[in-house]
């Protein structure tokens, strides 16, 4: 049986919209990990640098569709979370990869 800390020494996925990401949830979720040292991936639906509904930039590790061939994956992640704002409703609530990953 794999224990709580074994599984977070895998990294996280954080989904985040292409703009318009909800800046204290994102920020947020950031600070928790790194005060936790569990490790993150964070992709967006293009991979390239976006702005937060604060006007905060973020330059994501990739975009969506190569989610499984980030360095720490194996199989699963042991958590997904998927950051909210206007952007998301415009980028990630029809993605075809997205469900995908949350099965």
């Amino acid at each position: 049986m794999t224990s709580a800390a074994d599984r977070l020494k895998k990294n996280i996925l954080l989904i985040i919209p292409n703009n318009q990401f909800n800046d204290a949830e994102m920020f947020g979720v950031l600070e928790v990990c790194t005060s936790a040292g569990v490790g993150r991936v964070v992709l967006s639906k293009s991979g390239r640098e976006v702005a937060g509904a604060d006007r905060k930039r973020f330059k994501p590790d990739g975009p969506i569709i190569d989610w499984d061939k980030q360095a720490g994956f194996s199989g699963k992640y042991p958590a997904v979370i998927v950051i909210g704002g206007k952007g998301a409703r415009k980028s990630l609530w029809d993605d075809t990869i997205v469900p995908k990953i949350l099965v």
